[in-house]
């Protein structure tokens, strides 16, 4: 799943003229946060009471030069014998019974990470912008610039 937020860009771009670094630092650090905001409403919403999966659900920092991105994800180390897969099949739904059995039924999914993370998009989002502003008036203090900060801020 993905978002795009909308306002950021000028954050984005006022931190990219101070220097290209100093933006992808503080875009990370935003992004950090709102992916801790988006595990916490998956853990909220975790249909277990066992906790593998729980223990499971991890962020996970990816590095790249031209963009930085910061995924939340179930990590397969955790789950003895190698079992996540099922979790994917009560999130979208599956068959029970026997594969060839005549006695199958369907079993629809809780859909519960999509639930999660549509309601986690507008605390996330609030508090990534509210991370780049921090990020840009932290740089533009070190700087000297506070030209920009009354529109930021607005």
């Amino acid at each position: 799943m993905e978002c795009r937020m909308e306002g950021a860009e000028t954050l984005i771009n006022n931190l990219k003229d101070i220097e290209e670094k100093v933006a992808t630092k503080w875009i990370r650090k935003a992004m950090q946060a709102g992916a801790y905001i988006i595990k916490n409403y998956v853990l909220g919403n975790v249909p277990f009471a066992s906790g593998t999966t729980a223990r499971s659900i991890i962020i996970k920092n990816k590095y790249s030069k031209k963009r930085p991105q910061v995924l939340v994800t179930l990590s397969h180390k955790l789950f003895p014998s190698n079992k996540p897969f099922y979790v994917g099949f009560l999130n979208a739904g599956h068959m029970s019974g026997k594969r060839w059995s005549k006695d199958r039924h369907p079993i629809p999914g809780t859909e519960w990470l999509q639930k999660s993370f549509e309601e986690s998009l507008e605390p996330m989002q609030s508090e990534m912008l509210a991370v780049l502003r921090e990020g840009f008036n932290v740089e533009a203090n070190k700087r000297g610039i506070i030209d920009h900060l009354e529109e930021l801020t607005e």
